[in-house]
């Protein structure tokens, strides 16, 4: 048996139904019907697997050979470069690095760590370090 239900939407606006096959069919309204068995999930935007920061491929910040065991490379001049093991505890910390692409790692151990990467322009990148 359907069963007509009060949606509580919490802001006023156009509402998606994020499990709608289309993706695009919204709702406003104070209530729904839905037949038996059915649901529903909404959203107030639209579900996207994408990513906003898209990066021309020429434009890639990459860090490399990874893994490594002695010393990694980025392929472009950056300001900071802060390698964090997985409790976020910074192991090691190179600034200024304008003329330096090379990045010893001699003393970590074996493991996964994060490298934040401060670019020239001020951005902020992180990349999965694995030191072998």
């Amino acid at each position: 048996m359907q069963k007509t239900i009060n949606t509580n939407f919490p802001t006023a606006g156009d509402w998606v139904d994020l499990m709608g096959e289309s993706g695009n069919t919204t709702y406003s309204a104070a209530s729904i019907v839905l037949q038996p068995g059915k649901f529903k999930v909404f959203g107030n935007q639209k579900a996207t697997l994408s990513n906003e920061d898209i990066e021309v491929e020429n434009n890639i910040l990459k860090l490399y050979p990874n893994p490594t065991s002695n010393s990694f490379n980025i392929n472009k001049a950056v300001n900071e470069v802060v390698v964090f093991d997985l409790t976020g505890k910074i192991v090691k910390s190179f600034t200024k690095t304008n003329t330096n692409k090379n990045y010893p790692v001699t003393g970590l151990n074996k493991g996964i760590y994060f490298a934040r990467i401060k670019t020239t322009n001020n951005k902020i990148k992180t990349k999965k370090l694995i030191i072998k």
